[in-house]
């Protein structure tokens, strides 16, 4: 990717979302590639500046008077430019890339011929954009017919047609008359639409499958293929068709933003899904992080939760919900809207809570300035966060149902910007409901990105800052599980004092406790559970681990379970309001 014969020194880089255009200027410093500062802007989305560079000139300029270096220069007209590449006297940068995440989600309908390979295989592809699967239909097991569901299929997507189609036949090794079936009820479809209203059609599979599908669907099709080899990657299939997915994205939506032709003037790199780019990020770490990674981006319209270990990974992504204007929608949802409320500690009544929800759906890019006001936002992030987990499957989930990650790492603004850490380590343990021991870490600047960006082509610039200013740790979370009863002890460990000696903790069940650890402190720890009770051995057994300090520290969670719930509103707020007592938050 780095077309520059010199060697990189400087990047610019800007997210833009429906609320917020970050710019981040990284530089060497010392010898490393460091953050140096950041800009934040309104995105310029609407009327009256519907130009989404003028938002991100704000940004820019943000910083140029933070740093006093000049990154702008009058460009073509009245526009302006990027300095590019840094010149002598400091002044530009070598690189600008750019994200978006603020555009209308795709629709997408699957078929699929395998449930365990070719089902997989679209929704890891689909899950890594703003996509809305609208339609999947899977052929019956060993006859790999479809029965009366394909001609019902067609009904429905005739009235509501998807903007992809996904057929995806990765398994078959040979070609079942169903596959012909298909291509011709698809043919039929196109057929019934409007020109403008026929769907961009991917096949995934060997080339008997292509070959087979291709006469029947060129002639009122877009297609294109992913063409498989004996034994293909699964995910590296999920990954090639990620990538053409990601093409029609930036061709059908990104393409179509007002401002997006100036801004790509900017870069001679394409401007790319930050949702995308967030799913291969975490791929890519977790090719190099022992253990499992679990991330959770709750955006200001949409939240993305990403699982990963060593051999897979999941994407997934809500397109309907986030803590920005879609707040309104919580107001419309009796059920939900409880689960916020009941989220939201204090004593102001409920119809003051919800004229304050309504205020913040209204503006949601202003910071808020009223502890209420905070907690509904945190309130939000905890329900919308858990509403997407469900999503999860059980390769990912310990045998209690429960997540079990090495690494839980929170984003998005809700967690970025909580005034105190936390908070932001509360929402993800609340929202997700871990069991075991998990690092708990936050993405403070939002430059995940930038890896699945530059990963391959800038190695030490990625490096350096996943080394210094990529992630910030929380801490470690202990979470011991089984049959709990209410003032009972669960788990007992002996704390090491920073000056010698040390103090036996003993955790009840119901109980949250924190103690602080300084970022940088490593120690073990010998956990010994009571009877009945597992913190990841099994039940009873011993456990020594290690425990990394962080801007929280220490976090024991004996609360059980389920997390527990009251059978009143005002209780379960009295409740939650001790649990953030508890842990400072």
């Amino acid at each position: 990717m780095n077309t520059y014969a010199r060697i990189l020194e400087s990047l610019l880089y800007a997210d833009i979302d429906n609320l917020r255009t970050v710019a981040a200027l990284i530089d060497q410093v010392a010898g490393h590639y460091r953050f140096v500062a950041n800009g934040i802007a309104a995105t310029t989305i609407a009327p009256p500046s519907p130009n989404l560079i003028n938002g991100l000139n704000f940004a820019v300029r943000e910083i140029e008077e933070t740093t006093g270096r000049h990154i702008l220069a009058q460009g073509v007209g009245s526009s302006l430019a990027v300095i590019t590449p840094e010149n002598a006297e400091g002044q530009g940068v070598d690189m600008f890339l750019a994200t978006v995440s603020l555009v209308k989600p795709m629709n997408v309908a699957i078929f699929a011929f395998d449930e365990e390979i070719d089902l997989p295989i679209a929704m890891v592809a689909a899950g890594s954009l703003p996509t809305r699967v609208t339609f999947r239909l899977v052929a019956a097991p060993k006859t790999l017919s479809w029965g009366g569901d394909l001609l019902n299929a067609i009904a429905t997507l005739s009235q509501t047609p998807p903007d992809v189609i996904l057929v995806s036949a990765a398994s078959l090794q040979e070609i079942p008359p169903s596959l012909e079936e298909l291509g011709q009820s698809i043919a039929l479809l196109q057929d019934m639409l409007e020109p403008r209203d026929r769907a961009l059609v991917i096949v995934i599979g060997t080339k008997a499958v292509q070959d087979t599908l291709y006469p029947l669907l060129h002639k009122n099709s877009t297609l294109e293929a992913v063409l498989l080899e004996d034994q293909p990657d699964e995910y590296a299939v999920a990954e090639e068709t990620l990538e053409l997915l990601e093409t029609y994205y930036q061709e059908t939506r990104i393409a179509r933003l007002p401002g997006f032709g100036a801004i790509q003037s900017w870069s001679n790199f394409t401007i790319r899904s930050a949702l995308a780019m967030r799913t291969l990020s975490i791929r890519q770490l977790s090719r190099q992080t022992p253990g499992s990674i679990l991330y959770a981006h709750i955006g200001s319209e949409a939240t993305q939760v990403i699982a990963a270990d060593e051999l897979s990974y999941r994407s997934f992504v809500d397109v309907d919900w986030g803590t920005g204007y879609s707040m309104a929608k919580l107001l419309q949802q009796d059920e939900t809207l409880e689960q916020v409320l009941r989220w939201t500690p204090g004593m102001t009544p409920e119809r003051d809570l919800l004229a304050l929800l309504w205020q913040r759906s209204l503006r949601p890019h202003i910071r808020p300035t009223i502890e209420d006001l905070l907690w509904l936002e945190h309130a939000a992030a905890r329900v919308l966060l858990n509403k997407t987990i469900r999503a999860l499957p059980a390769t990912y989930r310990h045998e209690t149902g429960f997540p079990n990650p090495t690494f839980l790492i929170g984003s998005g603004p809700a967690i970025q910007m909580a005034p105190r850490p936390a908070q932001a380590a509360m929402i993800l343990v609340d929202a997700v409901q871990p069991v075991g021991v998990v690092r708990l870490m936050r993405e403070r600047l939002g430059l995940l990105p930038l890896v699945g960006y530059l990963a391959e082509e800038e190695q030490t610039l990625i490096a350096d800052l996943l080394r210094f200013d990529m992630f910030e740790s929380l801490g470690t979370l202990i979470v011991p599980f089984g049959e709990m009863s209410p003032g009972k002890p669960v788990l007992e460990f002996t704390m090491p004092m920073p000056g010698g000696g040390s103090y036996t903790v003993e955790v009840e069940a119901g109980q949250l406790y924190r103690e602080y650890v300084p970022p940088g402190t490593h120690f073990s720890l010998e956990l010994k559970p009571a009877r009945g009770i597992d913190i990841g051995e099994g039940s009873g057994r011993k456990r020594t681990i290690t425990i990394h300090g962080g801007a929280v520290g220490l976090i024991v969670d004996a609360r059980g379970r389920p997390l527990p719930q009251t059978e009143t509103l005002v209780t379960q707020r009295k409740l939650v309001q001790d649990w953030m007592l508890y842990v400072g938050s």
